[in-house]
């Protein structure tokens, strides 16, 4: 291809991984840096899917280094597939941290936490989570039909 985007590089990472191969998505990621391209934040939602699917924790603490030092830790959808790879590898107070440092926070990020913590046994912290959830999104609803 005579013009590469992250575009086109976030494609074929996402390729790499659905087709089960995280080690050449992980290898054309470390080769997309050396030649210069800026990952985004869909391009570590991909990885950290592969991560996930992968339970190669290991590889998913460098990921999180990487977007640390690239400055992408506060972005919502690396952040939430951070979390959500923490969560699936049953790293739950790993997933919760992240939660916590998250500027912004989505639908997925909330499913992503509360489902760890159903997933190692801990319904009660996903239940205190999710009723603290709907306590804040109704008092957010409130304050904006107010004008706060």
């Amino acid at each position: 291809m005579p013009h590469k985007d992250t575009v086109t590089l976030d494609t074929v990472i996402t390729a790499y991984v659905d087709s089960g191969n995280l080690r050449a998505a992980w290898d054309f990621l470390k080769s997309m840096k050396r030649c210069g391209f800026q990952a985004d934040g869909y391009t570590f939602v991909s990885i950290f899917k592969g991560v996930a699917r992968a339970s190669r924790y290991d590889l998913g603490q460098k990921v999180h280094s990487l977007i640390v030092k690239i400055g992408y830790e506060r972005n919502v959808y690396a952040g939430s597939a951070l979390l959500d790879m923490y969560a699936e590898c049953e790293r739950v107070e790993d997933a919760y941290d992240v939660f916590r440092g998250m500027p912004t926070r989505n639908f997925i990020s909330w499913n992503a936490l509360l489902d760890g913590f159903v997933q190692v046994g801990d319904r009660d912290t996903a239940f205190w989570l999710l009723d603290w959830w709907r306590r804040n999104v109704l008092w957010l609803k409130m304050a904006h039909l107010l004008h706060f």
